[in-house]
């Protein structure tokens, strides 16, 4: 098998194997290879938590005038492996990152005859990326772990087809000889219309080379006490559900046969039913499948964030006649960070004039007609004004205000007259990332009486 990737060197530069047949290209192995994430690695290797082998070759065009530029690359690799668990990609030189390219797999080959024994050709074309006097690296990425194999690499010129066969070959991906089971979980949290679901996605393969008869899947995920589990959906009605009253489940069953190369994809989801306090919660899982001789783990883990707030409004007046509404929205409990939009109602009696100073950044308009409220501007009422703020950042265990001012110009009322205000909603801003479980009890009212001059009937402390 591929040893587990280990961090390697690059300097000195060396080769596990650099083979030159005198037409101009060179066919490269190099000891070290860089995996997608970034890390320069052993080449061949194994990671473990991406349940991933790597394997690198180059490709050394010179740029003689004699020399044909490559049409065909044929690299050996295990004969079940399948395009659904195979990635391969490219880098020219000096032209930026790994690519992913097409390639084609084939047993018997129009220009590179038979696959060895056990094997397949993995072809790639060049289809005109490049020429001459470059360097190109190949990266294969396949699901899973295999023997490691030595094989001859095969390269097509325009003039001549060729093996490169230096020191035996190169170290390719060759079949387990047993059935040999691989398993990649994927798993999210879907919230739609303020109900969350835990979506989970099992691709288990036999990347072996022999059938798996009977093959047994135990998954056990944990729930938050917090957290009440609802219907469960799966696609396999082999598959069996027990929920512990601690937050385990444990899904399990028989999924096989599975033929060499063969792949089950195993999907469930979870439905949340109730919640008891708001938080940031983990779910996490281990997914184990077992067959002959061959065992295989895979882990994941989802997150699901609950939102509970309390808004609060209140009124302030100043000495120099200014007035102040101070809307309050605070994230309570274990609240995580949140966004919220908020919507005020405004009404300015009639026979009251007031001029507005400070919508602190909301977005204020005339009910009526839609058109904006200007400040620093006399506004009669009767007037109705609705005030907009939205994307609202809430801190976990903090609080967001808002303070729109007014100063009263004149009132023209016998007796007493009140400016309205009123707290109507508080709606998160991305609904689709997290549970709501609401904001207190809406709407909130904080009214400035309006005699010869102000008083708040919610003043603030």
């Amino acid at each position: 098998m591929a040893d587990i990737v280990q961090s390697c060197n690059c300097s000195t530069y060396e080769n596990l194997n650099c083979c030159d047949k005198n037409i101009g290209i060179s066919i490269v192995q190099p000891r070290c290879q860089v995996l997608p994430d970034g890390r320069v690695v052993t080449n061949p290797g194994y990671v473990t938590n991406l349940n991933k082998s790597f394997w690198t070759y180059k490709v050394l065009t010179d740029c003689k005038q004699a020399t044909n530029p490559l049409e065909v690359i044929a690299i050996p690799v295990c004969e079940i492996l399948k395009p659904e668990i195979v990635i391969v990609s490219e880098k020219i030189d000096g032209c930026g990152e790994f690519v992913a390219v097409p390639y084609t797999l084939v047993k018997d080959d129009t220009d590179f005859g038979k696959a060895p024994d056990g094997f397949q050709f993995l072809r790639i074309e060049n289809d005109g990326r490049y020429t001459k006097g470059v360097s190109v690296e190949y990266r294969l990425e396949l699901k899973g772990n295999y023997p490691v194999a030595t094989q001859p690499i095969s390269a097509k010129t325009a003039a001549t087809v060729m093996a490169y066969d230096c020191e035996g070959g190169f170290f390719v991906p060759a079949c387990n000889p047993r059935g040999k089971l691989s398993i990649d979980k994927k798993s999210q949290t879907v919230i739609a219309e303020n109900q969350a679901k835990l979506e989970y996605r099992l691709e288990v393969d036999n990347i072996g080379n022999a059938v798996l008869e009977k093959v047994d899947l135990l998954d056990i995920l944990f729930l938050p006490t917090q957290l009440t589990p609802g219907n469960i959906i799966k696609n396999s009605d082999n598959l069996n559900v027990v929920i512990n009253p601690n937050g385990e489940i444990r899904i399990s069953g028989d999924i096989g046969p599975l033929q060499p190369g063969e792949e089950k994809i195993i999907t469930y989801e979870i439905a949340i039913a109730g919640i008891s306090s708001p938080g940031q919660y983990v779910i996490n899982n281990l997914a184990t499948v077992t067959g002959e001789n061959t065992e295989a783990s895979d882990t994941a883990t989802t997150t699901l964030d609950v939102v509970q707030l309390e808004a609060d409004k209140c009124c302030q007046i100043l000495e120099d006649g200014t007035a102040n509404f101070k809307i309050t929205v605070t994230n309570i409990g274990d609240s995580p960070n949140t966004q919220v939009s908020i919507l005020d109602d405004l009404v300015i009696p009639t026979g009251v004039t007031v001029r507005f100073l400070d919508f602190a950044g909301c977005k204020a308009v005339f009910g009526r007609t839609g058109k904006p409220v200007p400040v620093n501007t006399n506004i009669e009422g009767n007037a109705d004004i609705r005030i907009t703020c939205e994307k609202i950042d809430i801190p976990k265990g903090a609080s967001a205000q808002k303070i729109m001012k007014f100063k009263l110009v004149s009132s023209s009322v016998a007796g007493i007259t009140s400016i309205k205000n009123e707290l109507e909603r508080v709606d998160p801003t991305n609904p689709d990332t997290q549970i709501y479980l609401g904001t207190g009890v809406l709407p909130v009212e904080a009214n400035i009486r309006v005699i010869l001059s102000m008083e708040c009937t919610r003043p603030c402390s």
